[in-house]
């Protein structure tokens, strides 16, 4: 699973270099080593959600810890996540390798549950942890690996708390204006999506598809 912006993005760059579309992977059991492979189907979910699932070219893989478990999602629920941001990219002597980033904290609002009737679906995720440039995809996952949502993006607001206005003797004025900024990351929950039954799911449904006894 990723974000439908990030899957139109590649799409478009893909087709302008003649060039495929590749997941960063892991390839080992210790989820040391690090590989790509080739998308080579996908589908996103109905709007306004901005979430989309693809199928890879890969046999053989390792089992993923992450799935899907019945979860209340309320403020202060501890979450974290993992991705490759483009900050961890290495391009040098004919070398290209991008390195796992995690972020770790907690959600600090939930956005179009209803609550406020001028929020509008889909159901979002404010965490207080930005979501880098290259993270948008990313699976937002609480204890053991149970995925609750997918990282969109970050937001920004800026609060003008004061402002002082002065004129000099010679008419000029100057402004001194104090703001605050706040910047945080948004995900969008896949709760609204788990009876989605995508093309590529072969009948199931995404709560099927992501129902996984976790290991111990």
């Amino acid at each position: 699973m990723t974000a439908k912006h990030v899957m139109n993005d590649a799409l478009s760059i893909s087709l302008k270099n003649n060039e495929f579309i590749g997941l960063c992977i892991k390839t080992d059991n210790e989820f040391k080593e690090s590989g790509a492979s080739i998308i080579i189907n996908w589908e996103g979910a109905p709007s306004p959600n901005d979430i989309a699932i693809g199928l890879i070219s890969e046999s053989g893989l390792i089992d993923t810890p992450i799935h899907r478990n019945d979860t209340l999602i309320n403020v202060l629920q501890d979450v974290h996540t993992y991705g490759y941001p483009l900050s961890t990219s290495i391009n040098k002597n004919d070398f290209w390798g991008i390195g796992l980033r995690s972020n770790k904290g907690y959600i600090q609002r939930i956005i179009g549950d209803g609550t406020l009737p001028s929020e509008e679906p889909p159901l979002r995720y404010e965490t207080n942890f930005l979501i880098g440039q290259g993270m948008s995809g990313s699976p937002l996952l609480t204890d053991n690996f149970n995925l609750i949502g997918i990282c969109t993006g970050s937001s920004r607001s800026e609060i003008i708390e004061d402002q002082i206005e002065e004129i000099n003797e010679n008419g000029r004025i100057y402004i001194e204006t104090k703001s605050k900024i706040e910047q945080h990351g948004i995900s969008e929950s896949v709760e609204p999506l788990l009876n989605w039954k995508a093309d590529l799911f072969q009948g199931k449904t995404l709560q099927q598809i992501l129902a996984k006894a976790p290991k111990a």
